[in-house]
Parts: C-alpha cells; structure tokens; sequence
C-alpha cells in the first residue's frame, strides 16, 4: 500500500514499512515490528536515511549536489510503484529516477541515472544508507584486498572468505572507511535480533570507479552511525540515455536458535537462504 503524509510516502504491508521524504528522494525509515534500521536527524541533521549519489566522489567533490540529494523531487503513483524524479543537476548534466516497488518479503528500488547532455557520460550509482552503530556488517569478501582509511581502528575480522565488522558505540580519533568489491552481490547488517540486507549486482573489478570500490563501509567518527555503500558499474552513457541500478532491501527476524556474533556462518546460511531460496510476490494490497 502507498499513501502520503505532506512531502513523506509511506509504503507499508503486514511486515515491512518504509518512509520515503520527496526532498532528496531519500528513504527515511525502514522498519519492521518496532525494529528501525535508519538512522535519523537527531544522529546527524544532514548526514541521514538512505541516499543515492553518482560516483566517483571525486566528479562533485563535497558536499553532494544539492539538487539530487537535497532538493525536491516530483512524484508520480504508478499502480504499486512509487516514482520519484529529480530536477536536473546542470552541472553534472543528469538526472535521478528512483522506483520503489514493496513486495510481500523486500523493498525494490530501481535508481535510474539519465543523461541530458549531448555528450558521452561516465558514471556509476552509488547508494549511501545510514544506519546506527551497534550492529554487525558483513559480506563475502571480492576479488581485492581490503582496503582504506584508518581501517585498523575498526578492527575488520576476515573469516572463511567473509568480511566482518563489529561497529561500536565509541568515538574514533578519526574518519574510517573500509573498501573492497565483494561477491555474492550483498551487503547485510545484524542489529538486536533483526537483520537487514541489501542486494544488488555483482560487479568485477573491470567497472569499479576510481577511487571506489563496489562495497563501503564508513563509521562515523563521532556520530552514532555508520554506512552501508554499494556501487555499481562505472560506465558510459549516452546522450539522452539512461542506465538503471537494482536493489532490494530485505529485514527479517532472525530465529533464536542463531546466535548473533561476528564470525557466525549461520547468519551468512540465513541471508543465503533469505536471498537464493525465496520467490516473494508482489504485494497488490
């Protein structure tokens, strides 16, 4: 079901529910039972939800570009699809459209990256979500080594071809940020008996933009948040045409008989069978 509260969409079944915020396209709020996963403005008034940006970074610099990550988009109802479009940013000559689709089981998103200019792009979608510390991140580890800044301070556990990090409710002398590829195309975060996975398309090393990587994970120095990146292709687009990024957002209890630590392979079984094992129906609710 999709209704609208003022500049908020709501999407919501009998299991998950999901706030977008039409000022930056941005997903504010995804939950289940009383479990959030988002961070919000009380953590940090700008650096919030779950946003979506171009990369490399170093095509923009900081901070993002206003009009796709702040200004307002325009909405339209497509039957059980929520579309959201950006103004252009003239600039980058691009635009955003993002598809949010609930399913009876996940959140499906489609970014859409379109070029308005007359000439060849370069670009690769990059989704930034916020989430609160406390919880553990992990994924299967890519082709490349780990790599990035500071990451000594968050105290990455390798196991069995898994990438694990336990984030803390603590301050860091400085920025951190963990990178590599990853496989499998996931990304999960375990937090008070519920995890939260996102998946997306697997990219090989050949298409990671410079300077990036196809998995990231930043911890906050001083704020009660981390992010969870993904990065797709690096690739041209044409005049006038569009290339378009797939993600699905999943939260599930997890049963009590899986105990919730860094190093567990039961908690990589349960997002394996969540993801390769389920054939969810589109909600018509």
């Amino acid at each position: 079901m999709i209704k609208k509260d003022t500049n908020i969409n709501v999407l919501e079944n009998n299991k998950i529910k999901c706030l977008i915020d039409i000022k930056g396209g941005r997903i504010l709020s995804f939950s289940r039972d009383t479990k959030e996963f988002l961070s919000d403005k009380n953590i940090n008034p700008n650096l919030y939800g779950s946003t979506f940006w171009p990369a490399p970074q170093s095509i923009w610099n900081w901070p993002p570009p206003i009009m796709l990550d702040e200004a307002e988009y325009n909405t339209q109802n497509n039957n059980n699809k929520l579309i959201l479009i950006s103004p252009a940013d003239d600039i980058l000559n691009i635009f955003f459209k993002k598809e949010f689709i609930l399913t009876n089981n996940y959140l499906e998103i489609n970014y859409i990256i379109k070029n308005i200019s007359v000439k060849n792009i370069k670009v690769a979608p990059w989704e930034v979500t916020r989430v609160t510390k406390g919880g553990i991140a992990f994924f299967p580890k890519g082709f490349n080594k780990v790599w990035g800044n500071n990451i000594d301070l968050m105290k990455i556990k390798e196991e069995n071809n898994i990438i694990w990090y336990k984030s803390e409710l603590i301050k860091y002398p400085d920025h951190t940020k963990l990178f590599n590829n990853g496989k499998e195309g996931w990304l999960a975060y375990v937090q008070d008996d519920y995890i939260f996975i996102k998946q997306f398309e697997e990219i090989l090393p050949k298409y990671i933009a410079p300077g990036e990587d196809g998995i990231e994970i930043y911890a906050n120095p001083t704020d009660n948040y981390i992010e969870l990146e993904n990065i797709g292709k690096y690739e041209q687009i044409m005049p006038r045409n569009e290339i378009k990024y797939n993600v699905k957002w999943y939260i599930e209890k997890i049963d009590d008989n899986i105990s919730v630590y860094a190093g567990n392979m039961d908690l990589v079984k349960l997002v394996r069978k969540i993801l390769f094992n389920k054939k969810p129906e589109v909600n018509s609710k």
